[in-house]
């Protein structure tokens, strides 16, 4: 049977006050630009002593290939960013009073696609997007917001489809403390992107090119490509103090059924599973709550079972159904690999989760007071994060999505 690693965890001085998970960071050190080839941008590299305290070395994203082994599996989130951000200048808006006026400089950022006409939204002004108002985008397209939700309003596209209209009319959802400018674009996309969904990038997998990929590949590193769309939780802000009482946002996560299996394989072969950036790590942590729900439904070999039964022998049914939306569309896909389902999860990874299912994570440096940070902190301590954090501003590392990186082991 699967024993699995034991992580003894002491000294981590963690805390639930918000206001610890706070930096001071240098504006310069906000990188506007990635760094070009994105492979050369700077690693990190944070191994775990036997003290629970980090050595630091300054490495590169080109020296994974050395850095990483044949024992090493890569996951990646293949997810792509559609155009989110919608300026709206100069447009007429007819509310539901039939009263009619101008936006003189409005924006809509989506978060979340609905259907083939109907999104989720954040709005700059809610005096003008109330319940059944209609926004003229021109004599023949409008949108029209059919109702208020708990993060934005819902809106539906009139006269053009969905995709077809953000692709002529909006942007790509640069953070921010991006400076956008057009050609920036295309710089925030992973070379791999594949199924759209996302309002913002799995930044970490933008230093992965192309030629970085099969590097790895000749040194027989493996890899393995996930779907978590990004969603509100990107740009919302932790806004409690006491950060157990944050109610964190869910997010669309899109998997094989044969995951279960790859995964006990991986596992059962001493294999270290290395998440590539956040979404990857929420991603992997939420399968063990997905496989209660999924308890009778997947084909596994006994010793596959056996894994299962282990790695999930303290989670009960309740909790699982408080995570995980129960999967459906099962199977959405039929193939070779016995089908694609998708599930939502809201997963939250703070002060001493059980990490079950990653050995590493390779990520970007994060903004400050954010659930990103909390994530980071859970695996390394908080003491440790902000420890790694002051050594990478003083030695002059590039901050957030175009920044440099940091793996930790």
């Amino acid at each position: 049977m699967y024993q699995g690693k034991k992580w003894t965890i002491t000294n981590m001085n963690m805390t639930y006050q918000l206001s610890d998970y706070n930096y001071h960071l240098p504006e310069h050190l906000i990188a506007q630009e990635p760094t070009v080839p994105h492979h050369d941008a700077r690693l990190l590299v944070c191994e775990r002593q036997d003290n629970d305290s980090y050595k630091l070395t300054d490495q590169h994203f080109t020296d994974l290939p050395d850095l990483l082994s044949s024992d090493d599996v890569l996951f990646f989130n293949n997810t792509k960013v559609f155009k989110a951000r919608l300026p709206l200048v100069s447009k007429s808006v007819t509310r539901h009073s039939w009263v009619s006026r101008m936006i003189d400089d409005g924006e809509l950022l989506i978060f979340r696609l609905i259907d083939e006409q109907t999104v989720d939204a954040l709005v700059s002004d809610s005096n003008n997007f109330k319940p059944w108002s209609i926004i003229h985008r021109d004599d023949t397209i409008s949108l029209v917001v059919e109702a208020l939700t708990t993060d934005g309003v819902q809106i539906k596209i009139v006269g053009m489809g969905l995709m077809e209209f953000l692709e002529a009319n909006a942007q790509l959802p640069l953070p921010p403390y991006i400076t956008y400018e057009k050609e920036k674009e295309a710089r925030y996309q992973t070379y791999f992107a594949e199924h759209i969904g996302s309002a913002a990038a799995p930044t970490a997998s933008l230093h992965f090119t192309s030629e970085l990929m099969q590097s790895l590949e000749d040194k027989w590193i493996s890899k393995e490509f996930l779907t978590l769309h990004v969603g509100l939780g990107t740009f919302k802000p932790v806004h409690v103090d006491d950060i157990t009482q944050y109610d964190i946002h869910s997010e669309e996560i899109i998997i094989p059924q044969s995951i279960f299996a790859t995964i006990a394989d991986y596992k059962l072969g001493e294999k270290n599973i290395i998440p590539v950036g956040t979404t990857m790590v929420r991603t992997l942590e939420s399968l063990p709550y997905t496989y209660i729900l999924l308890y009778d439904d997947l084909i596994l070999t006994d010793s596959q079972r056996n894994f299962r039964e282990t790695l999930t022998q303290d989670i009960t049914l309740d909790q699982a159904q408080k995570i995980i939306t129960p999967p459906h569309n099962l199977p959405l896909l039929e193939g070779d690999e016995g089908g694609v389902f998708s599930l939502s999860t809201k997963l939250y990874i703070m002060p001493w989760f059980h990490f079950r299912i990653i050995d590493a994570i390779i990520t970007n440096f994060h903004i400050p007071r954010s659930s990103l940070m909390i994530m980071i902190s859970a695996w390394m301590g908080l003491e440790n994060i902000q420890k790694t954090y002051q050594y990478a501003i003083d030695h002059g590392y590039h901050f957030y999505s175009f920044g440099d990186g940091m793996m930790i082991r």
